[in-house]
């Protein structure tokens, strides 16, 4: 309705609210719909009760012509909000929801082409290293948290230069530091392979992404495999817990490294990983 005639209904209503409210003041039993000689104790009507229900049962009848109007007020302003709502949704949607004219459809219609757009994003096609073998990255689930086991537990530390963590299923790697140190699938497979029999190793030594190290079998132990890089005065040292090959470089001997890792293998066996 225009805000004239809805300000003018809306008085109306509390005049008559007003009046309710007065009658209600005015009569002398808590229940005025009921005549009054109802609630008499004896049984009968005295002159001063009839001239009470004569008062109060054409008030009775006129409050609920009263509370007709006042309920048809209510729920034309319920109407009239109603429609300011959805007004307002319309406004702030965009027009091709405004055109399938229902919000379902327009999230459903986003949701289909984002799809599309994923399916048609270009498989990422597998690093190579230097050494010729693949380098495959696992973006999973478990990638930020051995990303910040890396940084925190063997980088921060002080105690590694260089560190990285492999799938012992497919020989991904979940997590490096820096990011050049990078073991190829095969390079992981080997070590897997040859990690308890390590005579496999003595040879010719056993590479981690660019850099190829020299068996140091009097230094490691049955759950630790040593290797020395000369050129850069570093050991390598590698372990493995029930998910991952875990392989760090340090500077120098590698006493406080080994015990740090073997504490740290310890503890990922202990949590399952």
């Amino acid at each position: 309705p225009p805000p004239s005639r809805f300000f003018s209904e809306l008085a109306t209503a509390a005049q008559l609210l007003q009046r309710r409210c007065r009658i209600l003041l005015a009569a002398p039993t808590s229940c005025p719909r009921a005549p009054a000689w109802k609630l008499s104790p004896r049984g009968e009507k005295t002159m001063a009760e009839a001239e009470n229900a004569k008062e109060i049962e054409p008030a009775t009848a006129a409050d609920g012509q009263q509370q007709q109007q006042a309920g048809g007020i209510r729920q034309r302003i319920r109407g009239l909000l109603k429609r300011k709502d959805r007004q307002k949704q319309q406004k702030e949607r965009p027009d091709d929801a405004v055109k399938l004219g229902c919000g379902g459809l327009f999230r459903r219609k986003k949701r289909a082409e984002a799809g599309d757009q994923e399916s048609q994003k270009p498989a990422e096609k597998p690093k190579k290293s230097g050494k010729g073998g693949e380098v495959k990255m696992n973006l999973g689930p478990h990638a930020e948290m051995w990303s910040s086991i890396i940084n925190k537990s063997f980088i921060g530390t002080g105690a590694f230069k260089r560190a990285a963590v492999c799938s012992l299923e497919s020989g991904a790697v979940l997590a490096c530091n820096p990011a050049d140190f990078t073991p190829t699938v095969q390079q992981v497979a080997a070590l897997r392979e040859n990690f308890d029999c390590r005579s496999g190793l003595s040879a010719a030594g056993f590479g981690v992404a660019d850099t190829v190290y020299s068996l140091l079998d009097e230094a490691g132990t049955k759950d630790i495999l040593c290797g020395s890089d000369e050129s850069r005065g570093q050991t390598l040292l590698v372990c493995k817990t029930k998910t991952a090959l875990l392989a760090a470089a340090c500077q120098g001997a590698p006493d406080r490294a080994a015990d740090m890792l073997g504490d740290m293998r310890q503890h990922f066996i202990s949590q399952g990983i």
